[in-house]
């Protein structure tokens, strides 16, 4: 996690909560503060994504007709010249530079 110097803080939680956190941080053999700060983590980090994911829907649901035909376009397009990589393969061989 982070090295830099944490903030102690107080929260009140319910019991059930409490009780979970306990059983995690035992399980994991930590501390409840680890078991909270990864949990904070991981919400954090799904809800950046949700509201990313809308940001992306409501970017593609404002494009005009002539924007979508453009986007499908290059999304074809890109698809070809996808299939068409080896990347498995041999690199393709150096051309030498004439001077």
């Amino acid at each position: 996690m982070n090295t830099k110097r944490k903030l102690k803080v107080s929260v009140t939680l319910a019991p059930d909560l409490v009780a979970r956190i306990d059983r995690r941080a035992a399980r994991e053999q930590g501390t409840r503060s680890q078991v909270i700060e990864r949990w904070l983590r991981r919400a954090a980090r799904d809800q950046a994504r949700q509201e990313l994911d809308s940001e992306i829907a409501a970017y593609y649901e404002a494009l005009t007709s002539e924007q979508q035909a453009e986007d499908a376009a290059l999304a074809v397009f890109s698809g070809k010249a996808a299939r068409e990589l080896d990347l498995d393969g041999p690199p393709p061989p150096r051309r030498r530079r004439r001077g």
